[in-house]
Parts: structure tokens; sequence; C-alpha cells
């Protein structure tokens, strides 16, 4: 059984995402304070998840794995994001605990897709995943080819990705 505060918690986790979404958009789009909404988001995620792990009462080896994957990711960003040294030795920590993350847990996140049982409160943030992906995609090949509207095409595509990510969290499962 779950306790309380083990819920509010990953609801914290999940609601992480969509500020570092956001702060990736003020990054590719050269706007002021998207350094300070990376850092300041990465370290609040890494406080939920040591805290989230703190009060974890049966831990599996998939929980030391996603702990050990969120810190390295954080640690790896963080250090990319203010150009600090130690970026690459942060990486390759990042990539090994990615592969281990893979290996153990990653093959099971396909798990319950195209059930037909799955109401609205889950099919509206599906969409707006997918819409958002494809939309962003789309708007990272006008901002490398530099023709216009890459713009409003990336904003539009990552406001789409945060919002799905930010009712997914939301929703209890």
């Amino acid at each position: 059984m779950t306790r309380p505060i083990e819920k509010w918690l990953a609801v914290l986790i999940r609601l992480c995402i969509p500020f570092l979404i956001i702060g990736f958009m003020f990054k590719i789009m050269h706007w002021p304070g998207a350094k300070a909404i990376l850092v300041s988001t990465l370290t609040l995620l890494s406080i939920f998840s040591i805290l989230a792990f703190g009060v974890t009462r049966a831990r599996k080896t998939t929980d030391y794995i996603k702990l050990f994957l969120r810190l390295s990711f954080a640690a790896y960003l963080i250090l990319q994001t203010l150009h600090w040294p130690g970026k690459i030795g942060a990486g390759i920590v990042l990539l090994a605990s990615f592969a281990m993350w893979i290996w153990y847990d990653g093959f099971a996140l396909n798990k319950g897709i195209g059930n037909q049982n799955s109401g609205i409160r889950k099919k509206i943030p599906n969409t707006l995943l997918i819409v958002g992906g494809l939309t962003t995609l789309i708007g990272i090949l006008l901002k490398i080819m530099h023709w216009p509207g890459a713009g409003i095409m990336l904003i539009f595509g990552i406001g789409c990705v945060a919002v799905s990510f930010f009712s997914g969290a939301l929703n209890d499962e």
C-alpha cells in the first residue's frame, strides 16, 4: 500500500517534467531565464527523488537504478547548462545508468499500451504528447534549416508536450 507522502512526492517528481520541458524551450529559443529554470527544476527533481527514495519502504533494484539515473541526469544537465567542467564524466555515468535502467526496467514500459479500456483521461494526454512531439520535430527541422516558422512550431509543440506531462502527472492510477 502506498502512503500519502509517497504519492505526493511522486506527483511532485512528475510535475518537474513540464518545467524541464519549458526550460529546454527557453534554452532553444535563447530566452532569458533558461538557466535559472533548468537548474532550479533539476535541483528540485534531485531533492524530491532522494526524499521519495528515503520514504519508500520496499525497495527493489530498479528503485536504486531510477534514483541513480535521475541524479546522474540532473548532475549532467546542470554541468552542461552552467558550462562547468566534468561534463564528459557525468555523461558517461548518465549513459551507464540509462543502460542499466533499460536492462532492468525499460522493456516493461510498453506494458498496457493498446488497452482498449483506457478512458478519455488517458487518451487526451497521449494525443497531446504525439501531436506535440511531431510538431516539435518539425520545428527542430525548421530551426536547423533556418526556415521561418520554427519558433512558433517549437513553442506549440513543446507546449503540447508540457501540458501532456502536466495533465498526466495529475492523473491518479
